[in-house]
C-alpha cells in the first residue's frame, strides 16, 4: 500500500497501549530508531487488512518482525512484534535504506528556509551529523527538491489543521532567491489570494513599478491578476512558472523528447529558433502542439 493507504490508527496490544496518528508516522519512528541503530528494515506483506516489517537480513534467519492487523472496530493492533535482531549486521552501507527522503526533508527544512541555494555537499553533512550516515547525491538532491517546494510554493500545511502557507520570493540581480511575505489562510481562493498580494503591494511593493509576478496558473492568483488595478501594467506584469507548465505539460502527454522540446522553446530568445522548436512538437504530435498553443505566448 502507499502512504495514503495506511491505516488511521495503530493501537498496541500490550499494556502500554498508545495510539499513533497513523502508521506512516508508525514507520517513520521504526525508521529513525533503526536508523541509528544501524538496522535495515522492509515491508514484507502490505494489504487493507494487514501490514508487516521485517528485518532486510531476513535470509540470514533474523527473526525482527513487526504486524498490524485491522481489528472488528476497524482500528489497527499491532498483533506481533520481535524486537531482538538476531543477524549479522556486517558492513553496512552509508546510505540506509530506511533513511528516506522524509527524513533528509525533516533535517533540510530549517536551512533551506534561511538560504535557497544551501549546497547539496552541506546537506549531506547535515543529514550526516543527525542520523551518522552518508546519503548519495540523488536521495539528498530528492530531500533538498522537496524541502524547497515545502518553503517556497504555496502548498498544503500537513497535520491537525486543513490549512495553506501562501509564500511570496523575490529574486536578486544576481539570482539569489530571498523570501518577502507568507499568510497562513484556511484556504487557497480568489478572496484569501486578494488579501495576500493587496497586503504584499501595500506593505512591501508599495510604489514599485514594472514588477514581475510569475506563478502558476491558481485561478485565485489569476482573477486577481486581471482583477486588481495595481497587478496590472504598467504596476505588474504576469507570466507563467515555466517549471509549473511544464509539469502539467508532461502529465498530459509522456514522452520525454516532447517535453524537451517543450522546454527549449519556452527558454528560446530568438523567435525564428522558437518556431523551429514548435514546428518539431507540430510535427512530432499535432495534439500536443495545439495544447502548447492555448497558452498566451506573452506570458
Amino acid at each position: 500500500m502507499d502512504g495514503s493507504d495506511y491505516p488511521n490508527y495503530i493501537v498496541t496490544s500490550s499494556s502500554d497501549s498508545k495510539e499513533i496518528p497513523n502508521a506512516e508516522e508508525r514507520e517513520d519512528e521504526e525508521s529513525e530508531d533503526d536508523v541509528e541503530g544501524m538496522r535495515e528494515f522492509k515491508v514484507d506483506d502490505s494489504t487493507r487488512k494487514l501490514w508487516r516489517l521485517v528485518c532486510k537480513r531476513k535470509n540470514q534467519g533474523c527473526q525482527w518482525m513487526l504486524r498490524g492487523k485491522e481489528t472488528a472496530e476497524k482500528m489497527w493492533t499491532i498483533s506481533k512484534f520481535y524486537t531482538r535482531h538476531t543477524c549479522d549486521m556486517g558492513d553496512l552501507p552509508d546510505d540506509h535504506c530506511n533513511l528516506d527522503t522524509n527524513m533528509i526533508v525533516a533535517v533540510l527544512v530549517g536551512d533551506i528556509a534561511k538560504s535557497p541555494r544551501y549546497p547539496i555537499k552541506d546537506c549531506i553533512t547535515a543529514v550526516l551529523k543527525v542520523y551518522r550516515k552518508t546519503v548519495s547525491r540523488q536521495k539528498t538532491y530528492l530531500g533538498h527538491r522537496r524541502a524547497h517546494e515545502i518553503v517556497y510554493d504555496g502548498t498544503h500545511v500537513y497535520g491537525v489543521y486543513d490549512i495553506k502557507l501562501l509564500i511570496a520570493v523575490g529574486m536578486d540581480a544576481n539570482g539569489v532567491i530571498f523570501p518577502l511575505a507568507f499568510v497562513i489562510a484556511a484556504n487557497e481562493s480568489t478572496n484569501t489570494w486578494g488579501l495576500f498580494l493587496n497586503y504584499l503591494r501595500q506593505h512591501v511593493i508599495k510604489d514599485r513599478m514594472g514588477i514581475c509576478v510569475i506563478s502558476d496558473r491558481n485561478a485565485g492568483i489569476l482573477n486577481n491578476m486581471f482583477n486588481l488595478h495595481r497587478w496590472q501594467p504598467p504596476f505588474a506584469y504576469h507570466r507563467h512558472c515555466l517549471r509549473h507548465l511544464k509539469a502539467n505539460f508532461k502529465k498530459a502527454y509522456r514522452s520525454l523528447a516532447l517535453c524537451n522540446w517543450m522546454w527549449a522553446a519556452a527558454i528560446e530568445h530568438q523567435e525564428k529558433k522558437f518556431h523551429l522548436q514548435m514546428e518539431t512538437i507540430r510535427r512530432a504530435d499535432e495534439e500536443a502542439f495545439y495544447w502548447l498553443n492555448t497558452i498566451d505566448k506573452d506570458k
